[in-house]
């Protein structure tokens, strides 16, 4: 929150925006545009991706087999859901392998890559120490019925409540709608979704079903 209050990204993009703008996003857009408008360069692009997905799956799980057990119901799932959509030829694949293919990065950062998953951990450390301030707070308020008795509508709710709060200073500063577009405006570019099923979907990460609609 301090560095988006000190290097606000209006100021950023002033500077830099257009710079940015004319000689590095038009100058790679024209390349992919260029490179990607032919139909054979796509699909093969992406073949060769999923080759080489295939490939990091059967060579990490060589000595154990078992675990190509979930690579199998993610394929039966993905089938089950095409066979019976009743609009099967309106199925955006490009959604489907963007998704898939995140997913998949994702989870080599953080179960394959050493510093990923030191990153992963440090930020899952830092969470459950800053929700667990709700404790303290809860215990000082309500006393054994939180500390002894662990009733949920004084514990749980309360780290609810907590969490709702903080989300509100972030809303008044700027800094959620700044990291919701961004987020959104991410996912635009690669799975392909809309403006609004993007910001919809990044939102839904940090603020849940409920208080994403705000």
């Amino acid at each position: 929150m301090l560095t988006h209050q000190v290097f606000p990204p209006q100021v950023v993009k002033a500077v830099w925006g257009e710079f940015l703008y004319q000689h590095v996003i038009l100058f790679l857009s024209k390349i992919f545009n260029m490179v990607f408008r032919y139909r054979f360069v796509s699909w093969g692009s992406y073949f060769v991706l999923v080759l080489i997905a295939v490939i990091f799956v059967i060579v990490d799980s060589w000595h154990e087999p078992h675990r190509l057990i979930s690579l199998f119901g993610i394929v039966v799932l993905l089938l089950f859901g095409f066979v019976f959509s009743t609009a099967p030829r309106k199925v955006r694949w490009r959604h489907v392998a963007w998704g898939m293919a995140l997913q998949f990065i994702l989870g080599v950062v953080i179960l394959r890559w050493p510093l990923g998953r030191s990153v992963f951990r440090c930020a899952g450390d830092k969470v459950s120490a800053f929700l667990a301030f709700t404790d303290e707070g809860s215990g000082f308020v309500f006393g054994k019925i939180v500390k002894e008795d662990h009733i949920f509508a004084f514990q749980v709710l309360s780290v609810i409540l907590f969490f709702s709060f903080c989300i509100q200073i972030l809303y008044y500063y700027g800094v959620m709608q700044w990291v919701v577009l961004k987020l959104g405006w991410f996912l635009q570019i690669t799975i392909g979704t809309t403006a609004c099923e993007s910001v919809n979907a990044a939102a839904n990460i940090f603020l849940g079903q409920v208080g994403k609609t705000f």
